[in-house]
């Protein structure tokens, strides 16, 4: 039984009566769906309880105080074991906990290894000996042999709190059944509104209240009954009051409706609704229903047949992006073009009422969702996609569709569940390699750190995905172009020139799918944006000054010309440096290491693309810098930094990235001898008479 069907059978005693409210309210689009139940509950009602849940939740008998200070109580008798079938039917009988592991079920997919052998749930039950309460549901979804699927349990969970606690500022009233109702259009136009007179911070990114993109669509406005068209915006007599949305959303593969040198002729009269998907027909319901008349999508408003203009086009993202009004993020949508809107279950929004009895504890608790924002917003496919990043990071304000409304700006990030700001427990999201990452990076101008934001902006941007390895730098085009003057530093292909060569040994872990090299080199080897891969960590972007020894090299000269009118297109690109280099053999091994001493390797291989990319014949290493493992009064170990390369053709000082190598000068004598010579280089002083000079492609 799917989701879907678990949650029409709770709520489909309600429709008729909603229908009727629904024919008496306007809505995003007067019609088109229905409204919650405006039933209100009653404060001290109890939501009701399957016997399963009643059996780990209502136990009079048992004493938290004999776990001997575990906050989990994993002993058989304070976890039980549900069937998905019988989670389901609990569901539909209305049972609280049982519909919240339902919604937990929903982005299971996102770190779970194996989804289609989920057979059962665990519910662990989770105490606090410090506060004296139960703060979690764990659910942890498991297979037919009860073997943990979840790739990181604490990702799926209910949280709990005190009905008294007053941390949380949730919602008390019944939300609707669709995100397409009249509660929701008010609580994004309050939002909003709010956010366009009351934040000053969130106005000030406009390069020019007057700025316009090439191309906008005119949704009309409502009660209007003409068809969109586009309207080509330097035709404007006055640009002054035409405040535009703009649409974040996955493109579908095919049949997608696009603006082409054949049509715009057509366009500029009429854009025919029957050709558009239905993200774009809520689109434009949403920007009607907020009371503005123009929108930007991407597909609509750039020539997608003529190279020209896509390369003019997207060299404005910055200022498409930041100049908006709004940003609307298809962020929920589960196929592509598959709309904005969406049916819930009400439980997933408002917390529900339940009671939790041990010995000598006895109290009403409120149930919800935890993790919401990392689960709906951070992990969110939209959100792992590499142009959106942008997108989301430029605009001044975004509104989530996603099973609830979620709304994200420089000052307030908020949901239906929260809407006057999120939790404290929610400011970061764990991810699945286990770290952890800011809810919203939006207000990065308030908040800017020079290059530590641009090194979590990476880290962040590597876990995304592109479609075309082309596109890796020109996704984020726009954002560098608006760091540019608040660094005011040169930008190098992914890297910045200043701190050169500092950034020349990141790595990537976490690898989603095979690492390869684009079919034609387009981006220099020793940029992390030369490989292509679904999705990565990148690490050691960037070795911060508190953590540096010395540099074994010189930066003789740095070239990275655009072969486009956009400067982070495919790149004509070396960089020349002075510095020792040797032949390394028997380390084409992906990650070879050596001994395993007080908490460190010897010394440590990382290459870029696999063994298979390399032969020890052609392996050269250049010793590039000395740092220190971690900044601090411990006596962490001194490393040296190398860079892996391969040489181009027989003869000649030029070069390929390949991959790193580290040496831990603390472990001179364990290391082998055909290396040994990187840790004396790097204790000598350096004579230029004994150095080369050599470019790295």
């Amino acid at each position: 039984m799917t989701t879907a069907e678990v949650s029409h059978g709770m709520e489909s005693k309600k429709r008729k009566q909603e229908t009727q409210e629904a024919a008496k309210s306007g809505f995003w689009d007067a019609g088109f769906a229905r409204r919650g139940t405006a039933a209100a509950r009653n404060a001290d009602d109890v939501c009701p309880l399957c016997s399963g849940c009643r059996s780990l939740l209502i136990r009079p008998a048992c004493d938290v105080n004999t776990q001997q200070g575990a906050s989990s109580l994993t002993d058989p008798q304070w976890v039980v074991r549900r069937s998905l079938s019988e989670v389901s039917s609990a569901a539909m009988n209305g049972c609280t906990t049982c519909n919240l592991v339902i919604a937990a079920q929903t982005t299971i997919c996102q770190h779970t290894t194996a989804v289609d052998q989920l057979h059962s749930f665990k519910l662990a039950l989770y105490w606090q000996d410090d506060t004296g309460v139960f703060d979690r549901i764990e659910v942890t979804p498991v297979d037919h042999m009860n073997r943990d699927l979840s790739l990181n349990g604490r990702l799926n969970g209910i949280r709990l709190t005190l009905e008294d606690a007053h941390e949380d500022k949730a919602i008390h009233y019944p939300s609707p059944l669709h995100t397409n109702s009249e509660l929701c259009r008010s609580i994004a136009t309050r939002w909003l509104s709010d956010c366009i007179t009351s934040h000053a911070e969130c106005r000030e990114q406009q390069t020019s209240a007057n700025w316009l993109p090439s191309r906008l669509i005119d949704v009309r406005l409502n009660g209007d009954s003409q068809q969109p068209r586009l309207l080509i915006t330097s035709e404007f007599k006055s640009a002054s009051k035409n405040s535009y949305v703009t649409l974040s959303h996955r493109w579908a593969s095919t049949n997608v409706m696009k603006l082409v040198s054949s049509n715009i002729d057509s366009f500029r009269q009429c854009i025919p609704l029957e050709s558009l998907s239905s993200t774009f027909l809520d689109a434009i319901r949403v920007t009607r229903a907020l009371g503005l008349r123009y929108l930007w999508i991407d597909s609509l408003c750039i020539m997608q047949d003529s190279l020209a203009d896509w390369e003019a086009e997207s060299a404005e993202m910055a200022s498409i992006y930041r100049n908006g009004v709004l940003n609307i993020a298809a962020t929920g949508s589960s196929v592509n073009g598959g709309g904005l809107f969406q049916e819930r279950n009400t439980h997933w929004v408002t917390p529900s009422k339940i009671h939790i009895q041990y010995k000598g504890h006895d109290k009403i608790y409120s149930a919800s969702l935890d993790a919401l924002w990392g689960k709906y917003i951070n992990r969110a496919t939209l959100n792992r996609r590499a142009w959106v990043f942008q997108e989301r990071l430029l605009s001044p304000r975004t509104l989530h569709f996603a099973p609830q409304l979620f709304w994200e700006c420089r000052r307030l990030q908020a949901c239906e569940t929260y809407p006057e700001g999120m939790p404290s427990r929610e400011y970061f999201s764990e991810e699945l390699d286990g770290s952890r990452s800011p809810m919203s990076l939006k207000n990065w101008y308030e908040e800017f750190k020079g290059m530590e934001f641009w090194v979590d902006v990476i880290r962040s941007y590597g876990r995304c995905s592109i479609t075309m390895a082309s596109d890796r730098l020109v996704a984020i085009a726009g954002l560098t172009q608006s760091l540019q003057p608040l660094l005011n530093d040169e930008y190098l292909a992914g890297l910045w020139k200043t701190d050169l060569p500092y950034n020349l040994v990141w790595s990537v872990w976490n690898i989603e799918g095979e690492v390869q090299l684009p079919d034609n080199n387009i981006y220099p080897s020793w940029s992390w944006a030369a490989l292509v891969y679904t999705s990565a960590t990148i690490e050691d972007l960037l070795i911060y000054a508190d953590c540096r020894v010395k540099t074994l090299v010189s930066v003789l000269d740095v070239y990275a010309e655009p072969l486009g009118s956009n400067p982070s297109s495919a790149l004509r690109s070396y960089l020349q440096l002075m510095g020792n280099i040797g032949r390394v053999f028997s380390l084409a091994n992906t990650y070879r290491k050596g001994e395993w001493i007080d908490g460190h390797y010897s010394f440590a291989t990382h290459l870029d693309l696999g063994s298979s990319s390399i032969d020890d014949e052609s392996l050269y290493c250049l010793p590039l810098l000395i740092r220190k493992e971690n900044p601090g009064p411990k006596d962490w170990p001194t490393i040296t930094h190398c860079l892996l390369l391969k040489r181009l053709k027989p003869g000649a000082s030029e070069y390929t990235r390949v991959g790193l190598l580290k040496v831990s000068l603390d472990l001179e004598d364990t290391l082998p001898p055909e290396i040994r010579w990187i840790a004396e280089y790097a204790r000598s002083e350096r004579c230029s008479e004994d150095l080369i000079t050599l470019t790295i492609y």
